[in-house]
């Protein structure tokens, strides 16, 4: 189609750049013939100074510009992935997979009486897979997935009609088929970028960045002033902490037509967290070189590490020019720790990488290799938009209305 020739064109003007080298390089003929009457627009606004870029990095936390492929960052602002409703499971997005198998849990098997659409007879656990042989060779036609039992080393086969998989490049890197993936799929997903992410989750015994902790007793404080309450949102640091980011809270008065940025449901038993708890989390999100760089500590260390960032900005926010003060409040906000737990993608052997970053020319390179799999037998699920289906779950309330048809489907192949 016109639309498809068109993005297709302008993936491949733009995806040689990074987003870095787009702001050095001076516009080309290729750049203003493709926008025609909206030339005008990039006339003179590049190349940019070193020092501009420095300062734009300092201010948008974007560690990657120097290795990402420009089209890959503007992706997100034009696909409006970061647009406002945007959707989560209140009680957190595990609460999906465990209500496969928990019948208290949301979801249509809560519905049903005796258990009915409950997936627990289906799923295979501490089975990992290390070959799929689509060849269809036996007389049933079947594709044949090999496990291995993590514990007991015991191998196991299953026969398929079709197999979807769904887990990240890194992952699939190390998976055997038969017949072997073309040469070209395997440097697609031996080759494409996947970004390196670490969070740490530290747990405050009391929200001091919603009361005031130096008035009061524990646990009976009194708020903050209004102009100083943090609700949501988020900080970003210079620091490897990189990014602080704030819990919603429960009774935040959202837009008027109503959208909550969670999912409820009245018809569970499921006990939710308590809303009235004083203790909060706070969680550092690092991306990039930072995010390796935190994921290297041991986890009392790394939590120790941004517990300092969040100590520093706090108390040098309230108490810039008195250097006792601040000293007392660091201290004060130290001591409400209770404890931290961290969680890097590169390091978890489940995803090997958080999600996929395209370099330059990658999308030209890989992008149709990565998206077409051998005689629709073997279905790779989008991989690529690991990063949109963790982070952007718009879609989420209209999903949940088909998820009776997924677990009927599902049933009926008992």
């Amino acid at each position: 189609t016109m639309t498809e020739e068109i993005w297709n064109d302008w993936i491949e003007i733009w995806s040689k750049y990074t987003f870095e080298g787009f702001l050095t390089a001076h516009t080309t003929k290729s750049e203003l013939d493709f926008i025609e009457e909206n030339k005008f627009v990039f006339v003179g606004l590049r190349p940019w100074p070193h020092i501009a870029i420095r300062g734009l990095k300092a201010v948008s936390y974007a560690p990657a510009y120097q290795s990402v492929s420009l089209v890959e960052l503007l992706r997100d602002g034009l696909g409006k992935w970061w647009k406002d409703p945007m959707h989560t499971l209140r009680d957190g997005m595990d609460t999906l997979p465990r209500s496969f198998v928990n019948p208290n849990l949301w979801g249509p098997q809560s519905k049903v009486p005796d258990n009915k659409l409950l997936l627990t007879s289906n799923i295979y656990y501490y089975n990992q897979v290390w070959k799929i042989d689509y060849r269809r060779q036996g007389s049933d036609k079947k594709i044949i997935v090999h496990s291995r039992h993590s514990v007991t080393s015991a191998q196991y086969q299953e026969k398929c009609d079709y197999v979807i998989v769904t887990v990240p490049l890194p992952i699939i890197q190390n998976l055997e088929f038969e017949p072997p993936l073309s040469s070209f799929k395997q440097e697609a997903i031996r080759s494409t970028r996947y970004e390196s992410s670490t969070k740490v989750l530290l747990k405050f015994s009391e929200q001091f960045w919603r009361v005031d902790i130096e008035k009061g007793e524990p646990f009976n404080r009194p708020m903050l002033a209004s102009e100083e309450i943090i609700s949501g949102g988020h900080d970003v640091t210079t620091d490897t902490a990189s990014q602080i980011v704030y819990p919603t809270p429960t009774n935040h008065q959202f837009k008027e037509d109503g959208n909550k940025p969670y999912i409820d449901w009245d018809y569970s038993d499921t006990v939710h967290l308590d809303d009235n708890s004083k203790a909060g989390i706070l969680v550092s999100y690092s991306w990039g070189y930072e995010a390796t760089r935190l994921a290297a500590f041991k986890e009392n260390d790394a939590c120790t590490i941004v517990l300092r960032t969040i100590c520093e900005m706090h108390a040098r926010r309230r108490y810039p020019d008195d250097v006792e003060k601040y000293k007392k409040y660091y201290n004060q906000i130290f001591n409400l720790f209770i404890s931290g737990k961290v969680q890097s993608w590169d390091q978890d052997p489940n995803v090997g990488g958080a999600f996929v970053l395209f370099e330059p020319y990658q999308y030209v390179d890989y992008w149709q290799d990565l998206i077409n799999w051998p005689q629709s037998l073997l279905q790779f699920d989008d991989c690529l938009t690991f990063k949109d289906l963790m982070y952007n779950i718009k879609k989420l309330q209209e999903m949940y209305k088909t998820n009776d048809k997924i677990f009927n489907a599902i049933n009926s192949m008992k």
